[in-house]
């Protein structure tokens, strides 16, 4: 009797031993009251995280649960959430492993940092032996705030991603950045500047019937400078190669560019210039973009054309601060600026203004029917573009004169609807039509 009693006494104990633990696994799950528990009992400060702060809790754990607001900061970086959802995987913990399903946030602000002091161990991103798995996170819009720099916002982001001790797996994330729609894949190590490499394609939809623009690239490098080539597909094919950014100071990319079959039509302009190829390096940071090299237009059959430009692109509107075009053969020199915006009709809405000089026709003729011309020129409005020009030109075999021209610009013909031409013999007016310009 005595026996019976101990192993129904030991039974009992066992029993309440197991299942005490899952009792209280299940009331931390499963309740809202479990989940309100654990976020009281997360320290606001633990290792490298200098504030863990969770405030507006509700839901649970296993079945979901909403958080009105999560701040960390770290020393290198802070990251602010508001508005975040998602479910636990209660399974994955009993060997160590987080798993978040349907992770969900209206915005989330990421911040980079300086550091203040050498890392005096490698850093790393968890402890040992503990990972997160999420699958997938959205978020509606991700701020991320450079060192130097302007922010960049990226909306509508989709990823999926693993994080272990020291390395931290994107497998695959997508979102638009401005009017760019992104798409990649990387892999980022725990590493003093931060480690990462990886792939994305990045794809600019503009309304018809201007073109769409499509890029793949790789890159590999860390924080102080990522390097990256890759392919331009559309609307020409370009080598993207040498590239390198630099994302935590003065934030800068620069690449040179192997251009292959650039084509006006593409963009609503004429068939003028023929098929373009070009050597060109590329620069972009906050104060705009800058482009440097030598084009070879097929079709003027004149050689190379160096081309100096410096602009910037906003809200579809390209700043033309100053864009020079040189041929050396002849001595042509072409200087613009003004704007050319995208709409969504026959082509660009332009609004340029520039001069030129020592403008010769043909430009690869030895001895040209028009040797010589200097003036300035304007292009204002849609298709057909409005057209002013007002130049001194030396014919070949005749005295010089100065011509002013008013008219309208359209795909492979001028239209000049007010002319002036003054010579020795007096003023003359002329209208009329020229075919095959560009």
């Amino acid at each position: 009797m005595l026996l019976r009693r101990l192993t129904l006494g030991t039974g009992i104990a066992l029993g309440a031993a197991l299942l005490l633990p899952l009792a209280l696994l299940g009331l931390l799950a499963y309740t809202e009251a479990g989940l309100r528990v654990v976020v009281e009992r997360i320290p606001e400060r633990v290792g490298k995280l200098e504030l863990i702060r969770v405030e507006g809790v509700s839901g649970t754990l296993a079945g979901g649960c909403a958080v009105r607001r999560v701040e960390l900061v770290q020393e290198r970086v802070a990251l602010r959430a508001q508005d975040v959802s998602g479910r636990l995987g209660m399974l994955p913990l009993l060997w160590q492993a987080i798993t978040v399903h349907d992770v969900r946030a209206a915005s989330v602000r990421v911040t980079v940092r300086p550091a203040r002091t050498p890392p005096r161990r490698p850093p790393r991103f968890l402890p040992r032996f503990l990972s997160i798995d999420v699958r997938p996170a959205r978020v509606g819009e991700l701020t991320l705030v450079p060192m130097k720099g302007q922010p960049q916002v990226f909306r509508d982001l989709v990823a999926s991603g693993l994080v272990r001790t020291t390395t931290l797996r994107i497998y695959e994330a997508r979102g638009a950045l401005n009017d760019l729609r992104l798409q990649g894949s990387a892999l980022l190590t725990a590493a003093e500047p931060l480690e990462l490499r990886g792939s994305a394609r990045a794809e600019w939809v503009a309304d018809a019937p201007q073109p769409r623009w499509l890029a793949t690239a790789e890159f590999d490098g860390d924080l102080d400078r990522i390097g990256f080539g890759g392919q331009l597909i559309e609307p020409f094919r370009a080598d993207i190669r040498d590239g390198a950014v630099d994302a935590t100071g003065a934030w800068s990319v620069r690449s040179k560019l192997w251009v292959r079959d650039f084509d006006l039509q593409a963009f609503g302009g004429s068939g003028f210039l023929g098929e373009v190829s070009g050597d060109l390096a590329l620069e972009i940071d906050a104060a705009g973009y800058r482009v440097r090299g030598s084009v070879l237009p097929a079709a003027l059959r004149a050689g190379k054309v160096a081309v100096d430009f410096d602009g910037g692109f906003a809200r579809r509107v390209l700043d033309v601060r100053r864009l020079v075009l040189s041929h050396a053969a002849s001595g042509l020199r072409v200087e613009t600026r003004g704007t050319v915006e995208g709409v969504p009709e026959d082509g660009p809405r332009l609004a340029l203004r520039g001069e030129w000089r020592n403008f010769r026709w043909p430009l690869g003729n030895a001895s040209p029917p028009v040797r010589r011309s200097a003036g300035r020129f304007g292009l204002e409005g849609e298709l057909p573009y409005r057209v002013q020009a007002d130049a001194a030109v030396e014919p070949a075999g005749l005295p010089p004169l100065r011509a002013r021209v008013g008219g309208a610009l359209a795909k492979g013909r001028l239209a000049i609807a007010q002319g002036e031409i003054r010579a020795l013999a007096g003023p003359a007016r002329l209208a009329g039509e020229v075919r095959g310009a560009p």
